[in-house]
């Protein structure tokens, strides 16, 4: 499907171009009418066998073989730790920090470094006057 919708686009840009270069060039409409349906077929046709080779030799696959890259899946040493434990079923769910009480750790303690600008540690920069203009 890849290579009918690049071979579409660069036929379309093709005929186009062709179309444009017949108008400027004062040719007739059905000149250029016809000359650019023969570089739209021809810029098709060109393009897509150009990809197809490039697929049946095996240099570029463009529909074939998509994967997702696979993410880091081994385990954190924490991960072994609570695997490695017994656990105990008695039925009561395990008690873990929500994820918003994480995230409220994590910006207290962001937040607590923080100290706002005061005017008197800012630097002043005085612009300098043009020469030449006056005032007003």
């Amino acid at each position: 499907m890849f290579k009918v919708g690049m071979s579409l686009v660069l036929a379309v840009i093709a005929a186009l171009v062709v179309f444009l270069a017949a108008l400027v060039s004062g040719a007739r409409i059905s000149t250029v009418f016809l000359r650019s349906l023969v570089g739209f077929f021809l810029a098709g046709a060109v393009s897509w066998l150009v990809l197809f080779l490039l697929e049946a030799k095996g240099i570029v696959g463009f529909d074939r073989n998509l994967e997702l890259p696979e993410k880091d899946v081994a385990p954190s040493a924490a991960a072994e730790e609570r695997t490695d434990a017994p656990e105990e079923d008695d039925g009561a769910p395990e008690e873990r920090p929500a994820p918003q009480q994480e995230a409220e750790e994590i910006s207290d303690a962001e937040t607590a470094s923080f100290q706002p600008l005061t005017a008197d540690g800012l630097t002043h920069v005085e612009t300098v006057p043009e020469e030449g203009k006056t005032a007003g």
